[in-house]
């Protein structure tokens, strides 16, 4: 998937790679790569310990859990649509 020290311009990459020869593994990469975004966003920006943050996150999956977990664990100034959609511009 990616190593820990690819940038965000390096994933894009390695996603775009695959979309002409196998974009199923181009969707997947992607998806792998939210996953690991919103988790880091949560340690970031969660109210409890990393610790116990990373106990309960091993336990979430899907995109209604996450948004539930986000509710939950994170400041309530901070709207996760907010910021799903300041990574990924519009585009034309």
């Amino acid at each position: 998937m990616f190593l820990v020290n690819d940038g965000i311009e390096r994933r894009e990459r390695r996603v775009r790679s695959f979309l002409r020869r196998e974009p199923i593994i181009a969707v997947l990469l992607a998806a792998g790569n939210f996953e690991g975004t919103l988790y880091r966003a949560i340690i970031s920006l969660g109210q409890d310990p990393n610790v116990e943050l990373r106990e309960r996150l091993s336990r979430i999956y899907g995109l209604e859990s996450y948004k539930e977990f986000w509710r939950e664990g994170t400041s309530p100034i901070v709207a996760l649509h907010e910021i799903t959609c300041a990574l990924w511009p519009r585009s034309t």
